[in-house]
């Protein structure tokens, strides 16, 4: 959400209204990013149950999600960083 904003700063009109857009771009992005990154990895994996009932792969799914969203955080901070240091004028 604070990277979406930062991008809307950007703008020299409408600055709310592109951080919304850059949220939804952003929200998207991100989902088609997890869904490739955890289709990759879970391709040709078999199903495994455990005693507990659940599937071994469906953990590791969460696993590969968590992992995507920390990267995606941590590249957003990183544009924000950017943005804010040298496009925007904060003096």
């Amino acid at each position: 959400l604070f990277g979406a904003l930062t991008i809307g700063q950007l703008s020299s009109k409408h600055k709310g209204l592109m951080g919304i857009l850059a949220y939804a771009g952003l929200t998207i992005l991100s989902s088609i990013i997890g869904s490739t990154v955890q289709s990759a990895f879970m391709f040709g994996t078999n199903v495994m149950s455990n005693s507990g009932g659940f599937s071994v792969t469906t953990n590791m799914a969460y696993d590969i999600n968590v992992i995507t969203s920390l990267l995606i955080a941590a590249i957003m901070y990183g544009v924000s960083y950017y943005i804010m240091n040298r496009k925007l004028n904060l003096d």
